[in-house]
């Protein structure tokens, strides 16, 4: 009898011992590289080897009188004109770290991929009560007759060079990091597989990124004549330190207007047709690249711009002498104007498995502004209100 309860005793522990092992198995993840801790490598090491344009006609105040409705009729007051067909705009339109993915998330592989040959591990005795781990001159241990070669200590970092199955239970051929050949055979179950730390694409200290983006810009009047339009812009950054950027950045914008108002004096009125807003936009400005994820990252930046702003616009024109049109023509306007602004940018990216980055840019801006009332121009009739807007578009680069 107590040789049968000896027996039951052994297969029930054996059982249980299968078991772990292929919980162990399904739960710890795939092996990776990882740096190698210090270790009493001379030591092993002797050990394995013994084990083997023009102006009004006259100076009176000119003043700006609302467009009236293409069929109506009329002359000075009667505010005449007969719109074209407007153009259609559209088709003008370090983070010091190794490239590397964290694959923590990875589903279990089988114990032959797990441990494959070159894999790292950490000694961790699956009995929590000891502080060190055996390894074996054989697999299979003290049952196969093998005989103990040192005592690894928990935390030690340790090679997979083979592994061998010897009664249902895994046996790693195993060495120290850099020597020359392994130490000796140890059992899967007191080693623990290393995950690689999460690494961040290598990010460039000099780049330069380009945008194409939708804007909208006021005041009012300007709103209403302009709607929206596109930008294009270039940004050459240089990182300073680990997140600061200095960003030199330039941009042209342009938008389409569709007239909202005629222009009146004594002696002349305008009727402009359809008009054109042209912005060059150069900015210095300092800023961060904020890290969010592994590939992910959002790039603030908020700087002075030095913009030149140029509106134009083609209209039919009539002279009066005594209320009565004498003459009638077409010409063309146009105003332009170096001013002061600044401009806020937030660039939200992903960085690509090719190294570019693409991103969503938000932008706002502002440009100081003072007109002079005399040309049959919007910007000319605005005050000093100043020039304000955003846009919306993506970048493309480093």
């Amino acid at each position: 009898m107590p040789t049968t309860r000896s027996a039951l005793a052994l297969v029930d522990a054996a059982v249980v011992l299968i078991l772990s092992l292929h919980s162990f198995a399904m739960a710890v993840p795939a092996s990776a590289a990882l740096e190698p801790r210090d270790v009493l490598l001379d030591q092993w090491t002797e050990i394995a080897a013994a084990s083997s344009s023009p102006k009004p006609a006259s100076d009176e105040e000119k003043k700006r009188v609302p467009k009236t409705q293409p069929d109506e009729k009329g002359r000075a007051g009667d505010e005449k004109k007969k719109e074209e067909d407007k153009d259609d705009d559209s088709d003008e339109s370090d983070y010091i770290d190794d490239i590397g993915t964290w694959d923590g998330d990875a589903m279990p592989r089988p114990p032959e991929v797990l441990w494959a040959e070159g894999s790292r591990a950490v000694v961790m005795p699956a009995d929590s009560s000891e502080q060190a781990a055996l390894a074996w001159s054989d697999p299979g241990g003290d049952e196969a007759g093998a005989e103990p070669v040192i005592d690894l200590p928990e935390g030690s970092d340790i090679v997979v060079h083979g592994l061998r199955v010897v009664q249902d239970e895994l046996w790693l051929y195993v060495g120290v990091p850099g020597a020359p050949v392994p130490l000796g055979w140890m059992r899967a179950e007191d080693l623990e597989a290393r995950r690689p730390k999460p690494t961040y694409p290598l990010q460039p200290s000099l780049g330069i990124v380009g945008d194409v983006s939708w804007f909208y810009m006021g005041p009012e009047d300007v709103g209403e004549e302009y709607g929206g339009g596109w930008r294009f812009g270039l940004q050459a950054f240089k990182r300073v330190g680990r997140a600061g950027r200095v960003v030199l950045s330039a941009g042209y914008s342009r938008a389409r207007g569709d007239p909202k108002f005629n222009y009146a004096t004594p002696t002349q009125i305008d009727y402009p047709q359809n008009s054109l807003l042209q912005i060059v936009d150069l900015g210095l400005s300092p800023g961060v690249d904020l890290r969010l994820g592994t590939k992910t990252d959002v790039r603030l930046a908020i700087g002075p711009t030095f913009c030149w702003v140029r509106e134009s616009a083609n209209m039919n024109y009539d002279s009066l002498q005594g209320g009565v049109v004498v003459a009638s023509g077409q010409k063309k306007e146009s105003m332009q104007e170096w001013r002061v602004g600044g401009q806020f940018r937030m660039d939200l990216g992903l960085r690509l498995e090719t190294g570019y980055r693409v991103g969503l840019l938000i932008r706002a801006f502002a440009i100081s502004w003072e007109p002079e009332s005399q040309k049959s121009l919007t910007l000319d009739f605005i005050g000093t209100q100043p020039l304000v807007g955003g846009s919306i578009g993506i970048t493309l680069g480093k």
